[in-house]
């Protein structure tokens, strides 16, 4: 493993005005592409299935298909990343979501919108958190952490639900998929701006290049060393339960809180504010990260859960599971920026792309069983307590492999990679 030791207290490089443009960058890439698909595909389900008469279930499968897609396409963009630059990459999946939203207008079944939600999922997939993580690895070494949780906020993701409902309800949904094509149009050009790092100064630069032979190992020399890595794997599925959490828990929440009696609108605030906190969740466990490191932010974070899961557990009254959620999304929200910065400095900048997107693809069976393994131990049991319980036990296990390997880092016996 490549574990850089130290992190000094300042950006390390010059360029610090240039380094927070590519903050700004980085947010508005990571933005549109989640923004524009996991932010709008709520507002869409109604009216999509009520335009091909199809069932909920099938109309809301398309956020299943962008979440798929996601998963598996991740090692191939990290591979990508290792070949061309960040500009490259993130104009081609702005170009990507533009032909999808351009054609999602004249979709004449819905199973052909389903397919556009695979071109949707694979343009974010180029464009979004990936891509814009791997330009904070390359700009910064001190801050890292800060710099990706900030570019993670989940500003669209706030924003765009509250924005499409009103879209769709002036100009109906075609027109919406219509006006995201032409908004990504007019935004594209300032993805020209990206440069890959601090000694890219313009486009051509040998900074601003993809590796040639003998510069870098291969993609699957590097994948292959990954696999083979414990550590790696460690990192991937330890993560990938606390992840699989978040994803179940914004999947029940609603159910859960209705079983309690609470009114079904008062309950929706309880996922809005878990949604908010995780905007702010996303910087302050980056700030951490640069405090302690990825591995012991990563602790903390999983142990808080367990604890805030517990509150989750008992229930209680509306606004008990208010403040409950509030803190659960903090956690939520705060787990991929030390996550980000601890594969950074694991493994370096060269096999960053590489080592996010293999555990992405790693952490995609947890992300999908989670959801269903609440609800099926629901169905047996006739309560959501159980699986609260079950994911209590995961979070612990999390603390302590995440604590563990912090020691293990900041042993000093532990080389780095070259």
């Amino acid at each position: 493993m490549n574990l850089e030791q130290t992190v000094p207290d300042e950006i390390a490089f010059p360029e610090k005005d240039l380094a927070g443009r590519m903050v700004v960058l980085g947010f508005l890439a990571q933005n549109l592409a989640i923004g524009l698909t996991f932010g709008v595909y709520g507002a869409f389900v109604k009216p999509f299935a009520d335009s091909f008469a199809i069932t909920r279930g099938v109309a809301a499968s398309g956020l299943a298909i962008i979440t798929l897609v996601l998963g598996l396409a991740s090692p191939w963009v990290g591979g990508l990343l290792h070949r061309r630059s960040i500009r490259d990459v993130m104009t081609a999946g702005a170009a990507c979501m533009v032909l999808g939203f351009g054609l999602l207008v004249v979709a004449p079944t819905a199973w052909v919108v389903l397919l556009l939600c695979a071109v949707l999922g694979l343009g974010a997939t180029l464009l979004g958190p990936l891509p814009a993580m791997a330009l904070m690895t390359n700009w910064f070494d001190a801050g890292r952490g800060r710099a990706i949780g900030i570019v993670m906020i989940p500003f669209g993701v706030m924003l765009m639900p509250i924005v499409t409902t009103l879209m769709i309800e002036a100009v109906g949904w075609r027109l919406m998929f219509g006006s995201l094509a032409l908004l990504l149009c007019a935004l594209t050009p300032l993805l020209r701006l990206i440069r890959n790092g601090p000694r890219d100064h313009g486009a051509g630069s040998s900074a601003d290049r993809p590796a040639v032979h003998g510069e870098a190992d291969s993609n699957r020399a590097v994948q292959r060393r990954l696999l083979t890595d414990t550590h790696f794997w460690m990192i991937a599925v330890t993560s990938a339960l606390i992840l699989a959490a978040g994803t179940a828990i914004v999947t029940h929440l609603l159910a859960y809180a209705t079983d309690l009696g609470i009114e079904s609108t008062r309950a929706s605030v309880l996922l809005a504010v878990s949604g908010g906190m995780g905007m702010l969740g996303s910087f302050l466990f980056g700030w951490l990260s640069d405090r302690v490191g990825g591995a012991a932010a990563l602790a903390i974070n999983a142990a808080a859960q367990a604890v805030f899961w517990l509150f989750l557990w008992y229930g209680g009254s509306f606004w008990f599971l208010l403040a409950t959620s509030a803190l659960i999304g903090t956690c939520g929200g705060g787990v991929v920026a030390p996550l980000s910065n601890l594969l950074s400095v694991a493994y370096g900048r060269q096999q960053f792309g590489q080592a996010f997107g293999l555990t992405g693809l790693i952490q995609l069976p947890f992300n999908f069983g989670a959801p269903l393994f609440m609800g099926l131990l629901f169905d047996a049991t006739g309560s959501y307590r159980g699986a609260f319980l079950v994911h209590v036990l995961l979070f612990v296990v999390a603390a302590a492999a995440f604590a563990q390997f912090a020691r293990t880092l900041s042993h000093p016996s532990v080389e780095s990679l070259p």
